[in-house]
């Protein structure tokens, strides 16, 4: 049920990512109440130092601190689930059941298993519950100016690569601008090569992540290869070609270079608009679903694509490295 004076908000997990959605929605002057749960001292902590670096906000919202979903408000308008990927849809469900909530915004990866995310979307469908993931990269204004160079109806070629970087958690971001990008169903043809390495994850002694490559296809003819691997420092960047356009994209340096068949295939350098900083793309992403019900975020359905394709592809790998027979992928 929604405040009189503003909207109701729970975050759940006030790790790395959660206190960065609690500093965008802190912000936001139509948000009156924010409960931030976590069982963890030291992450409520984080989440109070987060509020304090804020240098302007909305002044009048109200924050509290809890340790139990007993202690939360039932009825509110907007969860963001921003836990471990363990439980993730698990979490969904609890908090629908047992508090009421119908918006929802998942981190990714939305869960460590395809069938647990397909379950639930369609427990959703069934509850008419909105849920959302947080592949924001979609949401870039450059990346939408992108996809209506490549809205051609022609197949497209992406490739990534990166070091430091990681074919779960950073790739799940890849796999969806492509999906975003390519406007498929489903990526088929699944090939992986992957490091023989098993990457411990910072968040838990039973997680992981994957170093390799990654690669598919859909019926539109379009291709995806996603190489990461490690390095001393982060870097990353992806070229994306049709028939009559090319580009090259440097996110973390904010840099492009683009060519076309208008030019004679001149290329041009581009300016980068856009952030991918959660404490910022959250903000117009939770204004949109207060203002009009939705976002520019793919719906937990349409995540299933790029779900698919890094969890049914990475899989495998999980189970040789870890040489036992599992279901799910040990991702954090």
């Amino acid at each position: 049920m929604s405040l009189t004076k503003g909207h109701q908000v729970l975050i759940v997990g006030c790790g790395e990512l959660g206190s960065r959605h609690l500093q965008a929605i802190a912000s936001l002057p139509m948000v009156a109440n924010i409960e931030v749960l976590d069982p963890r001292p030291e992450s409520l902590q984080l989440g109070r130092d987060r509020l304090s670096e804020l240098a302007t906000g909305n002044l009048s919202v109200k924050v509290d601190w809890i340790t139990s979903i007993e202690d939360a408000t039932k009825n509110g308008d907007l969860c963001v689930i921003a836990t471990q990927a363990e439980g993730r849809c698990s979490l969904l469900r609890t908090v629908a059941d047992t508090l009421g909530y119908k918006s929802f915004l998942l981190e990714k990866v939305a869960d460590q298993s395809v069938p647990a995310i397909e379950s639930t979307v369609e427990f959703c469908n069934d509850r008419g519950i909105s849920a959302w993931v947080n592949c924001q990269t979609r949401t870039v204004p450059t990346y939408q100016l992108l996809k209506e160079k490549l809205n051609t109806g022609e197949p497209i070629y992406f490739n990534a690569m990166g070091g430091q970087q990681f074919l779960a958690n950073n790739g799940i971001h890849t796999a969806d601008l492509f999906s975003y990008f390519d406007g498929s169903a489903n990526i088929g043809d699944i090939h992986a090569i992957i490091d023989p390495v098993l990457h411990p994850s910072k968040r838990s002694a039973d997680q992981y992540d994957l170093t390799g490559t990654l690669s598919g296809s859909t019926s539109r003819g379009s291709s995806i290869t996603i190489s990461y691997g490690q390095g001393d420092i982060p870097w990353g960047h992806f070229s994306v070609a049709s028939g009559n356009y090319r580009c090259v994209v440097d996110h973390m340096q904010r840099w492009m270079m683009e060519t076309e068949v208008d030019s004679n295939w001149k290329w041009n350098q581009v300016p980068f608009e856009g952030s991918l900083f959660v404490s910022e793309t959250s903000k117009g992403i939770v204004t949109d679903i207060f203002g009009i019900g939705s976002c520019e975020l793919p719906t937990l359905e349409k995540s299933l694509v790029s779900h698919r394709f890094i969890l049914n592809g990475l899989l495998p790998s999980f189970s040789k490295l870890l040489n036992k027979p599992i279901d799910v992928c040990p991702v954090s």
